[in-house]
Parts: structure tokens; C-alpha cells; sequence
């Protein structure tokens, strides 16, 4: 992964997250508890990376690098990842 966390701003708040393998491969997105951040799993991001993969692995809301709006309901850090993942371009989501 790389050391240095990357932020885009999505779903209203600054999200920061890791990135590791290929731009044009297939993501994977590699999301932890709540709690800690996504330096966490650097150790892991190898394996999927060296198929190749397009790692991430985002700093949930309130926790590393990303913001900390105060509202950490379920659908609110869904719906942040989700609006991460589009504005990287690795998918397209339908709003909701």
C-alpha cells in the first residue's frame, strides 16, 4: 500500500484512503471494522495486488485521514464508500 494516504472528497466529507497494484486492473476494495484506519491493511494488500488488483482500502469516516462529520450510522459510512468508489471511477453508483 502506499504509506502516504491519498483523499478525494465524496459524499460530503474529505475521504482519505490507500491505493496499491495497477490502474487498469480489477478493484478490490479492502474495508476493516470500525475503528483504526486503512494503513491497517497493508499487510494483506500484496496478495490481491500481485494478481494483478487495484487495491483501496479507505479510511472509514471518523477514523485516519478522512473527516469526522459526527454521524457514523451504517448507511452513512455504506453510502461513503460507495460515493468514494465513484469518484475514483471504479464504479457507478445509482444514488439513493
Amino acid at each position: 500500500m502506499d504509506t502516504e494516504p491519498r483523499t478525494v472528497r465524496a459524499n460530503g466529507i474529505a475521504q482519505a484512503y490507500r491505493v496499491r497494484g495497477p490502474a487498469d486492473a480489477p478493484p478490490v476494495v479492502l474495508l476493516r471494522a470500525r475503528g483504526a484506519d486503512g494503513s491497517d491493511r497493508a499487510g494483506i494488500a500484496p496478495a490481491p495486488a500481485a494478481r494483478p488488483r487495484r487495491v483501496y482500502a479507505p479510511d472509514l469516516r471518523g477514523h485516519g485521514g478522512s473527516d469526522r462529520p459526527g454521524g457514523y450510522a451504517y448507511e452513512a459510512v455504506r453510502d461513503d464508500v460507495l460515493a468514494l468508489l465513484g469518484a475514483l471511477g471504479t464504479c457507478r453508483t445509482t444514488g439513493r
